[in-house]
C-alpha cells in the first residue's frame, strides 16, 4: 500500500470489513497480524478502533486475530493503549469486551 504498512490494518479500520477478507489478508501474510505500525499498534488495535458496523463479524474477526496472535492482547501501543482501551474509548460492544479481557484478564483495570 502507499504508507508502507500492511493492507490488513488498513482493512480492519474499515467498519465494513468482512471476516473472509481479513482471513484472505492473513492467509496471504500471516506475519502481519504481529507488525506494528508507527505508533506501536497492531491489527488488533486497529479493529478496536475501527468500530465495525456489524457486531457478529467483529467478533469474528477479534477470534481469528487473537487465534492467530494471543500475545496482542497484551500489546501496548506507543501511546500506553492496550486493546481493550481503545475498544471502549470507541464504545464496542460488551460482547467484543469481554472476549479482549478473557484474553488479557485483568486488562480491564490497567490504566494507561
Amino acid at each position: 500500500n502507499i504508507h508502507g504498512g500492511p493492507s490488513i490494518r488498513f482493512a480492519l479500520c474499515n467498519k465494513n470489513v468482512t471476516p473472509g477478507v481479513v482471513r484472505l489478508l492473513i492467509e496471504a501474510a500471516p506475519n502481519t497480524v504481529r507488525s506494528s505500525d508507527i505508533d506501536g499498534r497492531l491489527p488488533l488495535h486497529c479493529l478496536c478502533g475501527g468500530k465495525n458496523g456489524n457486531e457478529i463479524a467483529a467478533i469474528e474477526i477479534l477470534k481469528l486475530l487473537i487465534g492467530m496472535c494471543p500475545e496482542a492482547a497484551q500489546h501496548v501501543d506507543s501511546f500506553g493503549y492496550l486493546p481493550i482501551h481503545i475498544a471502549v474509548i470507541t464504545s464496542n460492544s460488551t460482547k467484543f469486551c469481554r472476549m479482549l479481557i478473557e484474553a488479557y484478564p485483568g486488562s480491564e483495570r490497567i490504566i494507561d
